[in-house]
């Protein structure tokens, strides 16, 4: 159980004045029974058949709001319009009060402003999609970190997607089931929820083990593989030759994916035995 408050002179679309110095005090999205992080939320448990659940009281809770300038820089922008709009979501959406998703205002200047931004891990990005629909599309990520006051001259350069190569190998050989394997990107820490902005389709695993993912713009990215692979699971994810810590990895200028897949081998023997 959740509530929330939303004062309509305080929408998402800022004025053009510049930001105050100190943090604003904002109403954020408040679960049951008085916390605005979703992950410290209590269940409410309503009795079969029905019934009145009472004692479920939510006091709106206020937290620390900062504001956020940023400067998309996109040289190679078509003057048909198409432009790239920068968001900011939560590296954790579940430990971020509000959800952790933001979008940002045009100002006159040309920037853009997010304001009421708590405190927490953020992903800032900026796309543009090929209005024509072939090439690839255009994008920019940048990692921010929110703690104790206002962030001014943050720029993103965006840059065009590339294709990612990889290949799959495993841990013994032939304990998986190498068919119907596919790979796919998703942003850290978002395996189980929405994702905002496109992302990269997923790539097939060819018969040499080898697969490639196209037009992936820079960025930070988890792992993700499907199929039919028996009793295995991803052991470890190499980028550039790198080992990329719990899974996440930054795309840059070249480097090719390894998804390195370990067998479950460990048996569990359990004897029942009654009280006596």
């Amino acid at each position: 159980v959740a509530a929330s408050y939303r004062d309509q002179s305080r929408m998402v679309y800022a004025t053009n004045q510049p930001p105050a110095d100190k943090p604003q005090l904002v109403y954020a999205a408040t679960y049951h029974p008085g916390t605005a992080v979703a992950r410290e939320a209590a269940p409410v448990r309503v009795p079969d058949g029905g019934g009145v659940v009472s004692g479920v009281d939510i006091k709106l809770v206020k937290v620390e709001g900062y504001s956020i300038r940023v400067t998309v820089n996109d040289p190679g922008a078509p003057g048909n319009g198409a432009e790239a709009y920068p968001n900011l979501r939560s590296r954790d959406p579940q430990t971020t009060p509000g959800g952790g998703y933001f979008g940002g205002a045009r100002q006159q200047d040309g920037t853009f402003l997010f304001t009421e931004v708590p405190p927490g891990s953020y992903v800032m990005t900026a796309q543009r999609n090929n209005r024509a629909g072939s090439g690839p599309s255009h994008s920019a990520s940048l990692p921010i970190e929110v703690r104790d006051r206002n962030l001014e001259g943050i720029v993103l350069d965006v840059k065009p997607g590339a294709d990612l190569q990889g290949a799959v190998l495993f841990e013994p050989q032939g304990a998986c089931n190498a068919g119907n394997m596919t790979v796919s990107l998703r942003p850290p820490g978002m395996n189980n929820g929405a994702v905002y902005g496109s992302m990269p389709q997923p790539a097939q695993v060819g018969a040499d083990m080898r697969f490639t993912l196209k037009d992936v713009a820079p960025g930070e990215y988890s792992v993700n593989v499907s199929g039919a692979m028996n009793r295995c699971y991803v052991k470890s994810v190499l980028y550039g030759g790198q080992s990329a810590p719990a899974g996440a990895f930054t795309v840059g200028d070249g480097g090719s994916l390894d998804i390195v897949m370990g067998s479950y081998n460990a048996q569990v023997e359990v004897r029942a035995v009654d009280r006596d």
